[in-house]
């Protein structure tokens, strides 16, 4: 049937229900459900970005000339430590790599004996076995107007020193053959070593083709706009070059194209980089829509039921399973919802634990980089100190020599100069004429000049004026030094760079000084503070030589890529690694104090996971300790709530069953103890009315008494328990037959014992031999003064006599009985008088019949005419006449029978 809601509040209460029990648990699962997904795919996307920065970085980091070069050189050494080495032992990648860079250079064996590669030319070959002697030989201390440091720098270019050796054997040494390249030397046994270098770095797009080559998964993209060179690797995407097209517009950035997330970066060299990688595993878009299209059926489905029927699916459950399930509705969100709010709040903080590690790391490397202002501002101190020596002021030869020699022993100084008042040089352990020192001599002169006002003549010469514009210039020059005496300024002379410090002071005939000048190596500073001032557990990446510092620091691929990351970005980097079975947290900070210079800690993270073990333990005894409550709780609920109302649905099932015998437990003295009590009491009269109604059937007979050539046949069928109607047959006295039918108005008990008084009296009178008025005055008097509840029976009844063929027959309110004849016809036998019971003392009509062979006589009640077929039609009179004529069987049985199956 259609829902009906006959008032607000029953309206409300349905719509609520119908939320509660069917809306909520259907779409709070899924609500939940997309949740999870949603945020495991942003996840997934924010994982997926991060590899392809580091898959991107970490192409730039080995796309660096300097990288291959160093990799191809520890490559090839490890090789040269084989006693059975030979060239055929190099492995290929390395010979492509030493083809690219267009590598010189050879390896000596134990014996000394030089083993040339291919593409080292012959002056090549002589200059680096003699450079091979006097590195052999410890020969630092050759002049750089030695004529063997001459064709040193002839080959290597002019800023090579060879006296920076010993600090530079295995790392890569910077020369300037052509414009730029590099030589590493390092020997490893006797005389045995490897020596290799490059002429020129080769342009950035060959080494990153190189580096791609080794690049398999997602999709690559190389494109020079400069010289419209484009590279890619791997499966082309559809309209993928209109991204990385419109990712070079925007200037890179991340963009989503065809179930690909695609990123585009610049690096250095101003190459545009384009990744991409599928985003398969992570893309939970179908998931989602096909579970909350799944839900939506379902509720859809449920909604049509609830439209239909007007009753929720709980709701025709029996009331134990229906609380059950309401029950576990009000434990089970609460609990999921905790279960939530724990794991977030225990990710929380664990990613915050994690956070603080950082952040003490990171103040930690913070402080690391100071360090080498720190030592600057010591190397000021220094300067000055050497400035304020009497010697220095003095122009003391020997003590200026002295104390030259003695700092370049100790890299703490490289050079030192003083000049006079006109400009002149005072003292200096370099030879002038240089370049370098006219260039000097010049901005010694504007210095003095400007400060103190000295009479320096004007330049003549074009070249001088050219140099001083040159040095005057704020873009070009050295304007910004001008304005800086007494302080260290970094500047770059050539591939050279250095801190410098220059002063002026007011000469007096003693102490001629008036210009001062010391320049100080930056490597020669940053190797000092390397070794000496580095703290404990802090390593030092230094991308421009390509090592790690301290000596023995640990080298591992996934710090270089952390490294190269931090410089690439110019910002702090972390990654968790796994070294020898112990968790580490790797922080990276590039240097804000020196160029290409990364400082990275490693801190072990045990203490944080066992932080976050306690949390967990924690969270899990809580959540272990909230079940035990929960199932204390359930359990309270079971045995107040769910088990009373278990044995009542119990009783129910006996009732259904007719179980009779069944009692529900005491309960106690609640309501559900009370209404056991009632329900034992209901079965235990249901129990004695079961009794009643067997007694009730055992007193219509069975086998109903008959006469000689007569058949009578008795069928009650009744409607509840106990009833009213009575049929009988009995032998009277006489040998005649008295057939009884009853009918007491009302069901139950009453009625009952009402019918058991009757048949009392017709079984008397039909003993005694009575007439049917006396049987009806006996009957009456019955019901007028032994029954208080007013009470009506209607009867007909009626005496055979087999010898005469004859009945007697008397109606009392019934129902008219239908004689059906032989031939076929029936006759209606229509007596109209009160039921017994309405009047006080009535007289009643008697009527004789003659019966003839093949007559059929039926009395009946009014139960058989106001049944419902299966159609729920009332049976009705005219039906129930036609099935009796209808009857051509001269049986009383199989014409019962037939008639039954009509209706």
């Amino acid at each position: 049937m259609p829902l009906k809601a006959y008032t607000i509040s029953s309206r409300l209460l349905s719509i609520g229900g119908f939320f509660l029990v069917m809306v909520i648990p259907i779409l709070a699962p899924l609500w939940l459900n997309d949740r999870f997904l949603v945020d495991q795919e942003i996840a997934g996307i924010k994982e997926l970005e991060t590899r392809l920065d580091a898959d991107l970085q970490l192409l730039m980091f080995d796309s660096q000339t300097r990288e291959i070069f160093c990799r191809v050189f520890e490559d090839v050494f490890k090789e040269l430590e084989n006693p059975d080495f030979s060239k055929a032992m190099i492995k290929p990648e390395s010979i492509a790599a030493l083809h690219l860079l267009k590598a010189e250079g050879c390896f000596f064996n134990s014996k000394g004996e030089q083993k040339m590669f291919e593409s080292t030319s012959l002056r090549s070959k002589y200059l680096i076995r003699e450079l091979w002697k006097d590195l052999l030989d410890r020969a630092w201390d050759v002049d750089i107007s030695d004529p063997r440091s001459l064709r040193y720098r002839s080959l290597f270019g002019p800023h090579f020193y060879v006296h920076d050796a010993p600090r530079l054997e295995g790392l890569p040494w910077e020369v300037t053959p052509k414009e730029n390249g590099i030589l590493i030397w390092r020997h490893f046994k006797k005389r045995a070593g490897l020596l290799l270098f490059i002429p020129a770095f080769p342009p950035p797009m060959e080494t990153i083709a190189f580096a791609l080559s080794s690049k398999s998964e997602g999709l690559w993209g190389v494109l020079d706009l400069s010289t419209r060179r484009f590279i890619w690797k791997g499966i082309p995407l559809p309209t993928w070059k209109f991204v990385f097209s419109r990712g070079v517009t925007l200037k890179g950035g991340t963009f989503l194209h065809n179930g690909f997330l695609c990123r585009v970066v610049q690096n250095p060299d101003g190459i545009w980089l384009f990744h991409a990688l599928p985003m398969n595993s992570i893309e939970t878009t179908k998931k989602r829509v096909f579970w909350w299209f799944a839900g939506f059926c379902f509720l859809l489905g449920f909604s049509f039921k609830w439209i239909n029927s007007g009753t929720t699916p709980l709701s025709q459950l029996r009331l134990f399973p229906r609380l059950l399930v309401l029950v576990i509705l009000a434990i089970l969100v609460p609990c999921v919802l905790l279960v939530l709010l724990s794991i977030s709040a225990f990710q929380e903080r664990a990613a915050v634990l994690e956070q603080d590690l950082h952040e003490n790391d990171l103040n930690r490397l913070r402080d690391a980089d100071l360090l080498f202002m720190k030592r600057q501002k010591k190397m000021l101190a220094l300067f000055r100190r050497i400035r304020d020596l009497p010697e220095i002021q003095t122009g003391l030869s020997s003590a200026v020599s002295r104390i030259e020699r003695a700092s370049k022993k100790r890299h703490f100084l490289a050079r030192i100069e003083t000049r006079r008042i006109d400009g002149s040089l005072l003292e200096s352990v370099d030879k002038p004429g240089t370049t370098y020192d006219k260039m000097l001599a010049l901005f010694a002169a504007q210095a003095l000049k400007r400060y103190l006002d000295a009479p320096i003549p004007e330049s003549v010469d074009s070249f001088s004026r050219l140099a001083v514009d040159f040095l005057l210039s704020p873009r070009l020059g050295f304007a910004n030094v001008f304005d800086h005496p007494d302080s260290l300024n970094p500047i770059a002379i050539g591939r050279e760079h250095i801190y410098w410090y220059w002063d002026i002071r007011k000469p007096t005939p003693e102490k001629p000084m008036a210009f001062f000048s010391v320049a100080q190596h930056r490597k020669w500073e940053l190797e000092h503070f390397l070794r000496n001032d580095l703290p404990k557990g802090v390593m030092v990446f230094d991308g421009q030589m390509r090592r790690w510092a301290p000596k023995g620091a640990l080298k591992n691929r996934l710090l270089d890529l952390l490294a190269a990351q931090a410089l690439l970005g110019n910002q702090s980097s972390k990654q968790k690694l796994l070294l020898e079975n112990t968790p580490f947290l790797a922080t990276a900070f590039p240097s804000g104090v020196v160029k290409n210079l990364c400082f990275l800690t490693l801190s072990n993270l045990s203490p944080v996971n066992e932080k976050i073990s306690r949390l967990r333990n924690l969270f899990l005894f809580g959540f272990f300790l909230f079940g035990i409550l929960v199932f204390s709780f359930s359990g309270i609920i079971s045995k107040v709530l769910l088990s009373p109302i278990s044995e009542i649905s119990k009783g129910i099932d006996a009732l259904e069953k007719r179980k009779l015998s069944f009692r529900i437990p005491d309960l106690g003295i609640n309501e559900f103890g009370k209404l056991a009590f009632a329900f034992n009491n209901i079965m235990g009269d249901l129990q004695d009315l079961d009794m009643a109604r067997e007694v009730q059937s055992n007193l219509i007979p069975q086998k109903p008494s008959e006469l000689n050539e007569y058949e009578v046949k008795l069928i009650n069928l009744s409607a509840s328990d106990l009833g009213g109607d009575y049929c009988d047959s009995i032998l009277t006295q006489d040998g005649k037959l008295l057939l009884i039918m009853g009918d007491v108005s009302g069901h139950g008990i009453s009625s009952a014992l009402l019918m058991a008084m009757a048949k009392t009296i017709c079984f008397i009178s039909a003993k005694e031999g009575v007439g049917i008025p006396t049987l009806f005055g006996r009957l009456n008097r019955l019901i007028q003064k032994g029954i208080k509840k007013k009470k009506l029976m209607t009867m007909v009844v009626g005496i055979l006599d087999g010898e005469t063929h004859t009945l007697e027959w008397s109606n009392s309110g019934h129902n008219y009985p239908i004689m059906r004849k032989a031939d076929g016809s029936t006759l209606e036998l229509k007596m109209p008088q009160f039921p017994l019971g309405s009047k006080r003392n009535p007289s009643w009509k008697v009527e004789r019949l003659s019966i003839d062979p093949g007559d059929c006589l039926v009395f009946y009640t009014d139960g058989i005419i106001e049944a419902l077929d299966s159609n729920e039609e009332l049976f009705g009179y005219e039906r129930f006449s036609k099935a009796i004529s209808g009857i051509i069987i001269n049986t009383v049985v199989p014409a019962l029978q037939l008639m039954m199956s009509l209706f």
